[in-house]
């Protein structure tokens, strides 16, 4: 399920990013690119508990904590996401 739901919001957040209006074209590149990531950093988590029943809980440690870093690369990505909101509607607030 989350190979499945992942490539529905990957697709959405093209389609977002392709009708996107000047002002939050470069926030949603962001998000899109952080939807990918972390996207898939939830797949790479999931195949970690996959393959804990083959490989023993070491590699499911291993796997799930590199998927961690992942989704954290994926936050980051938002928060600059958020930022480019806010730098390019600045002209737009209420003074």
């Amino acid at each position: 399920m989350a190979i499945v739901f992942s490539a529905a919001a990957i697709v959405l957040a093209l389609k977002a990013w392709r009708y996107a209006i000047e002002e939050t074209e470069e926030a949603l590149k962001y998000r899109t690119y952080g939807l990918v990531v972390l996207c898939f950093g939830f797949v790479f988590h999931t195949v970690g508990d996959f393959l804990s029943a083959y490989y023993g809980d070491v590699t499911e440690l291993i796997l799930e904590s590199i998927a961690h870093l992942i989704i954290l690369i994926a936050f980051v990505l938002f928060y600059y996401a958020a930022q480019q909101v806010i730098i390019n509607t600045k002209g737009l607030w209420f003074k």
